[in-house]
C-alpha cells in the first residue's frame, strides 16, 4: 500500500490527534510515522493502542537515535594469518565491528556499506556508515587525537 494512503487513513482514524502527524514513510522494517514536532511525539505515543488497532498485528516502538559516522578509505580486503597460512579476505561488518570495538571500546549498533561503495565493488577502498547508540561516548571519537 502507498505510504501516503496509509498516512491519510491513519490521520483520519486518529481524529483530532491525527493533526499531530506530519507524514509517514515506508522503511525496511515496516512503516515510520513522522510527528509534526518533538512535542507531538508523547501525545502520539499515548495513542499507541489506537495505532496498533489501525495496523492490526504490528509492533509499535520509538525509533532509535544514533550517532553516525561515515568512514571512508576502508580497504576492501585485509590480510589474515591463520597458522602459517596467509590469505586475503573481504572486509565485512563483522570484521569492522570487531576492530572498532577493540580500538574504541564501543560497540556499534549498525554497520552498513554506503550505497555508492556497494555499487562499485571494483574500487580499492570502500565507505561505511558506523552507528552507535545516542548517549554513548561515540561523540568523543571525533575529538580524539590520532596519529597518521
Amino acid at each position: 500500500m502507498d505510504a501516503f494512503a496509509i498516512y491519510t487513513s491513519l490521520r483520519s482514524y486518529l481524529d483530532t490527534n491525527g493533526k499531530l502527524l506530519k507524514g509517514g514513510q515506508s522503511i525496511k522494517t515496516g512503516f515510520a510515522l513522522l510527528p509534526v514536532s518533538t512535542d507531538a511525539l508523547p501525545v502520539l505515543e499515548a495513542q499507541k493502542e489506537a495505532i496498533a488497532a489501525f495496523f492490526k498485528e504490528c509492533q509499535i516502538e520509538r525509533s532509535s537515535r544514533w550517532i553516525s559516522y561515515r568512514v571512508t578509505n576502508v580497504p576492501r580486503k585485509v590480510g589474515r594469518l591463520t597458522g602459517s597460512q596467509y590469505s586475503m579476505m573481504p572486509v565485512n561488518p563483522e570484521i569492522l565491528s570487531a576492530e572498532i570495538t577493540e580500538t574504541t571500546g564501543l560497540n556499534p549498533v549498525s554497520i552498513i556499506e554506503t550505497a555508492t561503495s556497494a555499487a562499485n565493488p571494483n574500487t580499492i577502498a570502500s565507505s561505511w556508515f558506523i552507528n552507535f547508540p545516542e548517549g554513548s561516548k561515540a561523540n568523543l571519537l571525533y575529538d580524539s587525537p590520532c596519529l597518521v
